[in-house]
């Protein structure tokens, strides 16, 4: 018997008639999921289901986050202008507005048990808003660049924030003010979770790494080995025995006393965007364009992996004769990875002012009791209420039954699409009567008339196809079993792969070949050909592709062995400590990509910046802003991010201050230059970003998002 499947492709639709900017999953079910979009609207869905539930409208610009509530009665939105929206889902209207950003809102999250939210500005601010009072209660500053992430803490004491800057604070809500800073994360921090149960909070980073906080000590616990690919979500397991982290096309289970990975998975997922755990079953969800892709993930097997990984020492080996029998294995998922840890204390419960009765007054006289007694009297019917209001169900957790795992599909490796099938499964052609079918040798060489059916069949060897032939009876087949033309990429009619030895073939009448062929209606000859032609063709076809790869590989390994020196040069550069010439090097090359890469670099070197180097980088970036590569703009705009949020302050004073002003001063002459130098490069840039904020897709958003960003340079 076969494995099960651990991961398949459930549905993707069209969510919104423009791109998808943001989603969320339901955080009770795991079944219900809020997307947001470029449109301006708010959409509902529910996991498995292609139609929309509800369409929510109120926005003026796009939307840039989505959230539930923790009991999925209220959605909660962000929008590019900076302004929050909530509304009631089952009386589908807005009731509540909220405006004091002055960017767009990145992220949010619902206090556990208050009516009050959070949310997180590219103006690199947190608030709290009171949803009651219309108003926010307090702002807290202290990142450098947006908030990407932020979460409540389970009892609702805490809030904690992580930002592009790479910095992860956690704010303390009663005392209104900061209670501890989390700084070593090497890239931008894009999520954050706190332990269902334990003062432990995790936090994924650009650097591709998870780590592990202690809340009681406010110091490192563990953290994971370097991942492929950013980690983009996570979400605890609800009982908190396990961590899952969500990449690029990647699914990890990890532990953290000792850290560990339990499970990896790869899946066609992309970008995912959000998780959910339901029913032993990890829900992901993703968005490209205009279209949303869920994803299920198994974990039936999970307790026994965690059990497996638990019972297998990496290092030391364990002498069994000191050690007591195992009377009992404990399902690890049952388990709390560190006992010693505090836990969280949720809501307190409210106790009544009321006083109890006392024992004595709760005794029953004998009389009223003989009376309760009474057969005669039928209680039922007297207490049972003449008519009740139907009420519509609650979703039952224990009632949710899993997704089924799909007989075939071909995307559970998410390397084929599910609308392409292969050729065996192609439905059959409806004949009015069954051939019969006899088992025959074929003879070594049989001229056989066949159609080619694009360039990749042409190159298989005739002999080792097998084209159906039938039989008159096949003349009073519909015309459509034998089109005039067949486009290079349709698929043939009855194409079979079988064996050359035994194959079956159909009984064939007096009447065959070409003369039957002759007969029928709406049939072009020329596209059939005998197999001598045929394979002066396949061969010539062969001998072009062939030469058309070799000639591609020449240019190609060209490229790469330019790029290789170029890349080698600006490396004795930065190993010399020189980063400044390096910067230059790459920026005089004819070859951008040299450039976007030692970008990428300088991005975890924060350290390494300098008014300096900003004069010299910042050209370079204005020249990638006018690329047609997503990457090289996605690059630039990093770049320039780290330049706005580091010494934006530093150009505007020095500005504001000529030197002339306070006397001779070179040091100071010499960084107003620098000064200068940059903020007319800023200028120029803004104007470029500005020119491509019209532009569709993501390239469109980052402009958008930059142009945003620029305001904070003006004088």
């Amino acid at each position: 018997m076969s494995n099960p499947k651990r991961s398949w492709k459930l549905q993707e639709f069209v969510a919104h008639s423009a791109n998808v900017t943001c989603l969320a999953m339901g955080p009770a079910s795991g079944r219900v999921m809020v997307t947001g979009g470029e449109d301006k609207k708010v959409n509902m869905w529910a996991v498995g289901k292609p139609n929309v539930i509800l369409s929510l409208s109120g926005h003026t610009s796009t939307v840039e986050c989505v959230q539930f509530n923790n009991s999925e009665e209220l959605v909660c939105a962000g929008s590019q202008s900076g302004s929050l929206k909530i509304w009631d889902l089952e009386a589908a209207k807005i009731v509540r507005t909220l405006t004091g950003h002055k960017a767009n809102i990145k992220c949010l999250d619902f206090h556990p048990y208050g009516e009050f939210v959070a949310s997180g500005s590219l103006d690199t601010t947190v608030r709290l808003w009171d949803v009651r009072r219309k108003g926010c209660i307090v702002s807290y500053k202290g990142h450098t660049n947006a908030i990407n992430h932020l979460k409540f803490s389970p009892d609702g004491r805490w809030v904690i924030s992580a930002g592009e800057d790479g910095m992860v604070k956690l704010w303390d809500l009663n005392a209104g003010k900061l209670l501890a800073d989390f700084i070593l994360h090497a890239g931008p921090v894009n999520c954050v979770e706190f332990h269902p149960r334990e003062f432990l909070v995790a936090t994924g980073s650009s650097d591709r790494t998870v780590k592990f906080w202690d809340l009681e000590t406010f110091g490192l616990v563990s953290s994971t080995d370097v991942e492929a690919s950013a980690v983009r979500t996570i979400c605890f397991h609800p009982d908190g025995s396990c961590l899952f982290s969500g990449g690029l096309d990647s699914l990890r289970v990890y532990a953290w006393e000792p850290s560990c990975c339990y499970d990896a998975q790869t899946l066609g997922w992309g970008k995912v965007a959000g998780m959910a755990f339901s029913t032993n079953q990890l829900i992901g969800a993703s968005f490209q364009s205009t279209n949303v892709s869920v994803w299920v993930a198994n974990m039936l097997d999970l307790e026994e992996i965690i059990s497996r990984s638990a019972m297998q020492p990496p290092f030391e080996k364990i002498d069994v004769k000191e050690k007591e029998p195992v009377k009992h294995v404990e399902s690890v998922l049952d388990k709390k990875q560190s006992p010693q840890r505090k836990s969280f204390n949720t809501r307190p419960k409210t106790s009544s002012t009321k006083p109890k009765p006392s024992k004595d007054s709760q005794v029953l006289p004998d009389a009223v009791v003989q009376k309760i007694n009474d057969p005669n009297i039928n209680y039922e019917a007297v207490f049972n209420p003449l008519s009740a209001l139907s009420r519509s169900p609650k979703l039952n957790k224990k009632n949710v039954q899993p997704f089924a795992v799909p007989n075939e599909d071909p995307q559970s490796s998410g390397q084929v699409d599910s609308s392409i099938k292969p050729l065996e499964k192609l439905p059959p052609p409806v004949k009015q009567s069954a051939p019969m079918v006899v088992p025959v040798q074929l003879p070594p060489k049989q001229p056989v008339s066949y159609m080619p059916i694009n360039r990749h069949q042409a190159l298989i060897e005739p002999s080792q196809q097998t084209y159906v032939v039938t039989n008159a009876e096949a003349s009073n087949a519909p015309s459509t079993y034998y089109p005039q033309q067949l486009p290079s990429n349709d698929y043939p009619i009855q194409y079979q792969h079988q064996p050359r030895v035994s194959q079956p073939i159909r009984k064939q009448s007096a009447q065959q070949g070409p003369a039957l062929i002759k007969e029928m209606d709406n049939l072009n000859l020329d596209n059939f050909s005998q197999v001598e032609e045929s394979s002066k063709l396949m061969k010539n076809e062969e001998d072009n592709t062939l030469s058309i790869l070799e000639r591609n590989h020449t240019s190609l390994c060209q490229i790469l062995q330019a790029r290789l020196q170029n890349l080698m040069l600006i490396s004795r550069l930065w190993t010399d400590g020189d980063i400044k010439a390096a910067v230059e090097t790459a920026g005089s090359m004819a070859d951008q990509s040299v450039f976007v890469d030692l970008m990428n670099v300088l991005a975890f070197k924060q350290s390494l910046w300098n008014l300096d180097l900003c004069g010299v980088v910042l050209p370079l970036i204005k020249k990638l802003f006018s690329s047609n590569y997503e990457c090289y703009i996605q690059t630039a705009s990093s770049s320039l991010k780290l330049i706005l949020s580091n010494f934006s302050q530093l150009i505007k004073s020095t500005l504001s201050t000529p030197p002339g002003a306070l006397g001779v001063d070179l040091s100071r002459e010499e960084r107003y230059n620098k000064c200068d130098k940059c903020y007319k490069q800023l200028l120029l840039i803004k104007n470029v970003v500005s020119e491509r904020t019209t532009t569709s897709g993501r390239i469109g958003v980052i402009c958008r998002e930059l142009t945003i960003a620029l305001r904070i340079i003006d004088m």
